[in-house]
């Protein structure tokens, strides 16, 4: 079988980036109330307990947020992006809110 033949066939998916791991990052926004800015700082700085940044998603969404950027992403579109982004709860009843260990200095 050549590629095309496994593309037809569903085997294999094309996906065109950054429009991808854009519509990933969205899909991650929305589940746990938090831009990926404020996530992927939170992430890097260490504040994400330790036991949950091995978590798949919080992988995958990091991981999304560097495709995106590595293939041509804008940080401005993720900056239009958080602008809109609310937590749908209370701020102590957001999913992610837990999962950070934040000192008196920092906040989201």
């Amino acid at each position: 079988m050549n590629f095309d033949q496994l593309v037809e066939s569903g085997f294999v998916e094309v996906l065109s980036e950054p429009e991808y791991s854009l519509s990933q990052l969205k899909k991650f926004e929305a589940k746990y109330g938090i831009s990926t800015l404020s996530f992927y700082e939170n992430y890097q700085q260490g504040f994400i307990s330790i036991e949950l940044k091995h978590h798949q998603d919080f992988n995958k969404w990091a991981y999304n947020y560097e495709i995106f950027l590595e293939t041509g992403g804008s940080i401005q579109d993720l900056i239009q992006e958080e602008d809109r982004l609310i937590c749908p709860k209370k701020e102590e009843d957001c999913q992610f809110s837990s999962f950070l260990h934040l000192d008196n200095h920092y906040s989201i």
